[in-house]
């Protein structure tokens, strides 16, 4: 089953590469995040704790400072 991913609109060669590895990409908006397997942001600030308690329960994974493969690593590693 294709996963979904919510990712950061600044994060443009991270949602190629993601979509070429197979999973399906959203835009992250308070809707799309209640139907996602996961969050990819750009950092985690202050406000990503607010995002993830309150309109998902998916796992929030924080780009800053990760290569592609590093982020594709920890989906994996996070069952996804």
């Amino acid at each position: 089953m294709t996963k979904t991913i919510a990712i950061d609109d600044s994060l443009t060669s991270l949602k190629k590469r993601l979509e070429r590895e197979g999973y399906k990409i959203v835009d992250m908006d308070k809707t799309n995040l209640k139907n996602v397997d996961a969050v990819i942001v750009n950092s985690i600030d202050d406000n990503i704790m607010g995002i993830q308690n309150t309109y998902t329960k998916s796992p929030v994974v924080s780009a800053d400072g990760l290569d592609h493969e590093e982020v594709i690593r920890e989906l994996k590693n996070k069952g996804l």
